[in-house]
């Protein structure tokens, strides 16, 4: 059971979301990119996935910001919330008290501005309606894929195989909705053998889709992934062969794979190489 599609879902968004010749209109994504000047964010996803995915995920991140001062009545970042949903002395109470009265902030938020139902993705884009807010709209539809998003992030790192399963009901619906039908199929098939055809035991297997190298909570990633990594470090070795390729030769660098990863982590620790990150250090 395939369980995590990064590239896919962030292409579906791009291309919901990502028009170039939105750059005058105010609060869409082309436009943002363009105010805080993010020139690796192109209309390819692909071609450099983690600045896309930072620049979706302080999008998003922004708008949650927003919706929060809107609902608390805070004109600005600085100004003390007006609305009584959140009372000046909420940060005497004791944790229980005080985590009631975010939570309630969080529900507010999300009655207003998230539709669970999925009831954006399958509204014509083509059809003009003077009643409709488009802009309303738009941000409300950036916020439910953002989160969306986030929550597929946040199950595949921390490893919670029944979080992404709930997650890949509503994946199913935007990869319909978003004519990706083969991925619309997979996740059908998915759900269809988790639920149904499959005897418990197999079902199971949804908590064996990832693996964590770093030992540390938080830090899981999906076993195609990991694959890849060890795929690639085969590949730099058997290019290291040069004229003695030969069947034999890359049979043994297969076998080998495994020792050579730990000899490079070793090389790396014993140099002070640092790890790559494709995170920020720093805020911007």
């Amino acid at each position: 059971m395939v369980l995590t599609n990064t590239l896919t879902l962030s292409q579906v968004i791009w291309k919901r979301l990502y028009k170039t010749s939105s750059g005058m209109e105010k609060g869409t994504l082309f436009h943002i990119r363009n105010v805080i000047n993010r020139r690796n964010v192109t209309k390819r996803c692909k071609q450099d996935l983690n600045a896309h995915e930072d620049f979706f995920l302080l999008t998003v991140r922004s708008h949650i910001i927003a919706s929060a001062m809107k609902v608390l009545g805070m004109p600005s970042i600085g100004s003390a919330p007006a609305s009584e949903i959140l009372s000046p002395d909420v940060w005497m109470l004791d944790d229980t008290q005080r985590a009631s009265k975010i939570l309630g902030v969080a529900s507010n938020i999300i009655e207003k501005y998230v539709d669970f139902k999925m009831e954006f993705i399958c509204k014509d884009s083509e059809i003009d309606d003077i009643d409709i807010d488009y802009i309303h709209s738009y941000a409300c539809e950036v916020m439910n894929v953002g989160l969306l998003n986030m929550e597929f992030c946040d199950a595949s790192k921390e490893g919670d195989g029944d979080c992404l399963i709930r997650v890949w009901k509503y994946l199913m619906l935007l990869y319909r909705a978003s004519k990706r039908t083969n991925y619309a199929i997979e996740a059908f098939t998915l759900l269809l053998q988790y639920h149904i055809s499959l005897a418990p035991t197999f079902a199971e297997l949804k908590w064996s889709r990832f693996i964590n190298v770093h030992g540390r909570p938080g830090r899981n990633i999906s076993c195609d992934l990991h694959m890849e990594h060890l795929n690639r470090i085969a590949k730099t070795a058997v290019d290291g062969l040069g004229a003695n390729k030969t069947e034999k030769a890359i049979d043994r660098v297969g076998k080998t794979v495994g020792t050579l990863t730990e000899t490079l982590d070793m090389y790396d620790i014993e140099n002070h190489v640092g790890e790559e990150s494709g995170a920020h250090t720093s805020k911007t």
